[in-house]
């Protein structure tokens, strides 16, 4: 395995367990994610809904859930989910019922799922599942016979490890079985040798190697595990034998470079507390955190108090940016060759000296303290109805930053003078505002700005956010801003004394906002679903009785001797990382039936899709003097336009060898309104395409309106249709020598 590949799979790892993690106590989820095999890799216990629910319904997510409102749109909802299966297969309402109820039955009961690997093979993965039906054991065997008869299978008996089990043909390969141990369901992936079944109540267990002890006590609603050290022990094993003790070594040393080498395992727990929802965490890493997590730095509550007291949201961390530099350097040195290595540090020399400034000196090494951010809500500040995002960052030389930030737009804009305009405003006040125009970003009212004040960088959304900043920090009267907040008083002292990240969320505010940018939205989304068949309410319930209660929500992480903790406490409502397991717990009590909702939402995304084509092609026009590209690629170079944009949401078919939007070159501004300028292709199979008019809008039509708009679009060109494209809509070809194949 080359260094790279070796990197690859350390990334991935960061990745995960660099995700915010929870603490867990002793409970129903602790327990049953014990009785895994002990050398489980990553595992996910569930406490079920029947000792949940009471807890949830006391919680604000459950006092919701029973309103009377949220209760009928979710009913008017799932009506008209089931009525638009019904609409295409008589069986599938009987299909659909019968595996929720499957689903439903399993939720309600502690239950629990294990990855691990191979005990012969390490490349080998097999995964476990049990749950305890207990009394309701009977239920739960109709409910699996059910399911195997709607979904056609028939399961077999087989002998394993003096167990009888169940198979299924179309699985036998990779060896699915499951069977009964007394009232709990054992299921597993991939365990020809019957590991579970040796496992379960009388061999080793999850629960004796006490990977849960040490933690505070709550009724815990879900629990994640995960053991790195194990893992990563496994990885460097099957480097050793399949591939060479090179490969292996450089494993060892990105480990120990990025301070891997030192983490064991990550505990998480989640559940309700009162009202609220909380969760807690912890990284366990030998000796304290180590490698690239080294440059973590503490940070104090009242960093939070410089954010504007309007703000919803606001954040801060500390960083030794200088020191995480430092860091990659050493990494990337120890583990790539040397010529690799050298021709890293010539391609970086390059950078820095078309831009003028060294990265680390100039730049990085000149960014001292915590870092705040903070969210101010839409139509707060009147110039910027859509809200923005603040940044301030402490610097030790501020003429050394603005002569960085100089240099790098002085850059930008060489490199793209067509596409960047850099303006500096100056202030009556005093100071100045830096701001960078993108076509593209200003139409999302983005206009990424900057200010140097009192040894602080400011870097804002848009001017007005970072002139507002500019002249709170220069009127030492406005001195306490979020601090003026009575929500953030009221747990000011629930952070600890130094931390290495704090959040705050403003509840109430977020979901408020949340709610209005939906609700201007729904009425749409409820149209495009119904052009499908699927008849949704139109107004969102009210939901402001509940709102108004909401605490702030809170969040933070300290670092110790034992590695990293993190602690959340709120609502579970604000969109945050910390909150998601909140939702998703109460996502799994509720049980909404959502599965024919996908088709609605592609439809939905493509439409936007075509809606950015419309602002690329006015972005293009406007640069060309009217006429519009040759083709959509032209957008992505000249237009700026994401290429994610030009792919089709939908799952392609097998035979599918088209572009995923037809667009028919040759117009330019002035052409007739109902022109089509774009399409989605036809070959998706959906019944309603989504078209894109030279006026701008999208609608959803069906074919034969289609055919017929494309040929008049065609006519007022004064050119035939292209055999490509009207082979694409199901209409007799042009003839091969037509104008349209030149």
């Amino acid at each position: 395995m080359r260094a790279k590949e070796c990197f690859g799979t350390v990334l991935l790892s960061v990745v995960v367990f660099s995700l915010s993690v929870r603490e867990v106590s002793a409970g129903a989820a602790a327990e049953w994610m014990g009785k895994l095999p002990a050398d489980t890799l990553f595992a996910a216990a569930w406490s079920g809904t029947e000792s949940l629910t009471p807890a949830f319904e006391q919680s604000y997510l459950g006092q919701i859930w029973k309103d009377p409102q949220v209760q009928a749109f979710y009913q008017a909802i799932l009506h008209a989910i089931r009525n638009r299966a019904a609409s295409e297969d008589p069986n599938a309402i009987r299909r659909t019922d019968c595996l929720l109820n499957l689903v439903q039955l399993s939720l309600r009961k502690p239950l629990a799922i294990g990855v691990c690997s191979g005990s012969e093979d390490p490349a080998e993965v097999s995964v476990f599942f049990v749950l305890q039906a207990g009394a309701d054991k009977a239920k739960f065997e109709a409910a699996l016979t059910e399911a195997f008869r709607e979904l056609h299978f028939t399961p077999f008996a087989v002998p394993l490890e003096g167990t009888g089990v169940w198979t299924i043909a179309e699985s036998y390969e990779k060896f699915f079985y499951w069977t009964w141990l007394d009232t709990v369901l054992a299921a597993a992936f991939n365990d020809p040798q019957g590991r579970l079944l040796k496992t379960f109540g009388k061999g080793q267990t999850l629960s004796d190697r006490n990977p849960l002890s040490g933690f505070s006590e709550r009724t815990e609603a879900l629990v994640l595990y995960g053991d790195f050290a194990l893992f990563f022990s496994k990885v460097r094993a099957r480097l050793q034998t399949e591939r060479s003790g090179e490969d292996a070594e450089t494993f060892a040393k990105i480990l120990s470079q990025t301070g891997l080498d030192r983490v064991r395992r990550f505990v998480m727990c989640a559940g309700f507390e009162g009202k609220n929802f909380g969760s807690e965490s912890r990284l366990m890493i030998d000796g304290g955190s180590g490698g690239l997590l080294s440059n973590l730095g503490t940070v104090k509550t009242d960093v939070l108090c410089a954010a504007d007291e309007r703000a919803f949201e606001a954040f801060a961390f500390s960083l030794s940016w200088a020191g995480l530099y430092d860091g990659m350097h050493n990494f990337l040195k120890s583990v790539l060759s040397e010529e690799d290595y050298q021709e890293f540090c010539e391609s970086l020399s390059g950078a820095e000296e078309q831009t003028g400034f060294s990265i680390r000196r100039d730049l990085l090494d000149n960014l001292t303290g915590p870092v705040l951010g903070y969210l101010m809500p839409a139509y707060t500040v009147s110039q910027v109805p859509q809200g923005g995002t603040v940044f301030m960052a402490d610097i030790k030389s501020a003429d050394t930053m603005e002569k960085v930030l100089n240099q790098l737009g002085a850059f930008v804009q060489k490199e793209a003078p067509d596409q960047f305009q850099i303006q500096t405003q100056t202030l009556p006040e005093g100071g100045s505002v830096c701001v960078w125009v993108h076509p593209m970003l200003a139409l999302a009212q983005v206009m990424p700005s900057w200010a140097i004040c009192n040894s602080k960088l400011i870097v804002a959304t848009h001017p007005v956010l970072a002139k507002e900043t500019l002249l709170r920090l220069q009127d030492s009267s406005a001195a306490g801003g979020l601090c003026r907040r009575e929500k953030f008083s009221s747990v000011r002292s629930v952070y600890p004394a130094s931390a290495v990240f704090l959040s705050y969320a403003d509840t109430a505010l977020q979901v408020r906002q949340g709610l209005m940018q939906l609700q201007q939205v729904w009425p749409m989304l409820a149209m495009a679903a119904a052009q499908e068949g699927f008849l949704l309410p139109m107004m969102l319930p009210n939901l402001e009785p509940y709102i108004s209660q909401f605490p702030p929500s809170v969040g933070y992480m300290v670092q110790d001797s034992r590695g990293l903790q993190s602690r959340y406490i709120g609502p579970g409502l604000d969109v945050g990382a910390a909150s998601v397991a909140g939702v998703a717990a109460g996502t799994a009590i509720l049980m909404p039936a959502v599965n024919k909702s996908r088709q609605t939402a592609q439809r939905v995304v493509s439409g936007t899709n075509l809606r950015n084509i419309w602002l690329a092609l006015q972005v293009y026009a406007t640069k060309h003097n009217g006429p519009y590209p040759p083709d959509l690629q032209t957008l992505v170079r000249e237009a700026d336009l994401n290429p994610k944009v030009l792919q089709n949401p939908y799952p392609k078919p097998d035979s599918f060898s088209g572009p995923d939007y037809v667009y028919i070159a040759g117009q330019n501004r002035s052409c007739p309104p109902g022109n089509v300028l774009a399409y989605e292709n036809p070959q998706f199979g959906q019944s309603r395409v989504n078209v894109l008019y030279a006026d701008g809008r999208v609608e959803a039509i069906d074919l034969a309106r289609l055919q017929k708009e494309v040929r008049e679009t065609y006519e007022n060109l004064k050119r035939p249709i292209p055999s490509e494209e009207a082979a694409c809509l199901g209409l007799d070809s042009v003839p091969p020598d037509s104008d349209a194949e030149k």
